[in-house]
């Protein structure tokens, strides 16, 4: 699917700025430094860390995340048949769920390349927000996506810090863009139901009990009985990382309840100004970072080995300045490990 039509915020900077990382860094033994490439930081050689795939030989020990296999068949098919361009694909994590590799259980990951072209799985304009509830998002029959919208690939991960499930557990997310100007906005939204699109009917379906979502659930001392929706929304500047947020889906009500495993961060927003559920931002029960974000500062960033499909379908090697935006969560900081949580 396209560029969720984010709502836009103001944040209260000084929580936030604490709350975040700019530059590059490599937790949970994976680097977010805007690129695709392990064994590398900070565009150098860097035996050791992982990341999203990998090009170098034998011999260096950071490992891909994702799962590599026909990106040579898929190239091929890119130079001899251009309508191949347009269609999506999707790879999963390299190795089983739960495979502890480099001292670190990694649980999942995908990657996902999107419609390229006449596209009927976007979101048409001011009509899809996050609050709505998924039955009345709607898409055109087909129609360009613009520049600004255009998601081109995407890419989650999550692993623990270390090899038990007593270890911090880090969700990493990826996104690459078609246009680099001025101010970005995406969001990574974690549904509890199986949201599917019906392309026939233009229609989404299997959306939660909630307003079209699933609403977290809390006992009268705030303990969690019942996990909802997430959403992180991530906003990126002309060369940096300038906010992100969690939320979580809920009824108006809990807010009344003190939440034992995060806070309340002040701000909910449903479909309406007078809506019975929406999304509630979160914060740590403590001080300290626990976002890290940045993107690619150079233009010769390495596009992995899928390469890249830009917006006018043609292939290249490399990202554009700005083109690939990652970011970073300790989601047991903030609350969210489900270990520790329920």
């Amino acid at each position: 699917m396209k560029l969720f039509i984010p709502l836009i915020f103001l944040l209260l900077a000084n929580s936030m700025v604490r709350a975040q990382i700019t530059s590059s860094i490599i937790k949970a033994n994976f680097g977010v430094e805007g690129d695709l490439e392990a064994n590398y930081f900070d565009a150098k050689l860097q035996n050791g860390n992982d990341d999203w795939f990998n090009k170098l030989p034998s011999g260096y020990t950071g490992e891909a995340v994702i799962d590599t296999t026909g990106a040579a068949d898929i190239l091929s098919s890119y130079a001899s048949d251009p309508n191949f361009r347009k269609l999506p694909f999707y790879r999963t994590m390299s190795v089983p769920a739960y495979t502890v590799v480099n001292n670190r259980m990694w649980i999942d990951a995908v990657f996902i390349r999107d419609y390229h072209g006449d596209d009927s799985t976007m979101f048409a304009s001011g009509a899809s927000k996050n609050g709505m509830s998924p039955q009345f998002w709607t898409c055109p029959v087909a129609q360009s996506v613009p520049d600004k919208n255009g998601i081109l690939d995407m890419m989650v991960h999550v692993r623990r810090a270390g090899p038990n499930f007593s270890d911090s557990l880090w969700m990493f997310g990826g996104v690459s863009i078609e246009n680099t100007t001025g101010d970005r906005y995406f969001d990574f939204e974690m549904y509890q139901t199986d949201i599917y699109y019906d392309r026939a009917s233009l229609k989404f379906y299997g959306y939660g009990p909630d307003a079209g979502h699933t609403s977290w659930k809390f006992d009268t001392a705030g303990n969690v009985t019942a996990p909802g929706d997430i959403i992180f929304s991530a906003d990126y500047g002309s060369s940096t990382l300038s906010s992100i947020e969690a939320r979580i889906w809920v009824d108006k009500s809990s807010l009344s309840i003190t939440p034992a495993a995060f806070n309340w961060s002040g701000s909910f927003d449903g479909a309406a100004s007078g809506s019975q559920f929406g999304y509630a931002g979160i914060v740590p029960k403590s001080s300290g970072a626990f976002y890290v974000g940045t993107e690619n500062d150079v233009k010769s960033t390495w596009a992995g080995p899928f390469a890249l499909v830009r917006g006018d379908n043609s292939v290249v090697t490399d990202y554009t300045k700005g083109q690939f935006m990652e970011f970073g969560v300790n989601l047991t900081k903030l609350g969210l490990d489900p270990v520790t949580l329920l």
